[in-house]
């Protein structure tokens, strides 16, 4: 029961970590779509910046004993 309950959290917090990470790139592509350069570079960061740390969150998440 403990290792089952432990399993269902890990999906929910999977999902909500990818929710997150979707909404964040949603912005991060209207910072790229808008006029100024400090917007792309600011977009092009997030999108860096999610590259590595969803995979490293999700790893982590999933290698807690």
């Amino acid at each position: 029961m403990k290792k089952t309950f432990r399993i269902w959290l890990q999906i929910s917090l999977s999902l909500f970590i990818l929710f997150v990470g979707y909404e964040l790139m949603v912005v991060a592509f209207h910072l790229l779509n808008a006029p100024s350069d400090r917007a792309v570079y600011e977009g092009t960061a997030v999108l860096a910046l999610l590259a590595f740390l969803v995979p490293l969150f999700l790893f982590k998440l999933w290698r807690f004993r």
